[in-house]
């Protein structure tokens, strides 16, 4: 091989390398931005039932 060939052969293994890293990197952030998301969900629905219970529970108290 040529010189021209090994050094195109190394650019070409480093862009590989990159390219694996960044799609890495979005499958990390990508999964954490669905574990955020089922978190805020899971709070809100929670907060919901919160809400739910609390109106019944004025409801049932005894009016003056």
């Amino acid at each position: 091989m040529s010189m021209r060939e090994e050094d195109s052969l190394k650019i070409a293994k480093r862009a590989v390398k990159i390219s694996l890293f960044c799609v890495c990197l979005v499958l990390v952030l990508g999964v954490l931005c669905v574990y955020m998301m089922i978190t805020q969900i899971d709070a809100s629905a929670g907060i919901s039932h919160r809400l739910v219970e609390l109106e019944q529970y004025v409801k049932a108290l005894p009016k003056p």
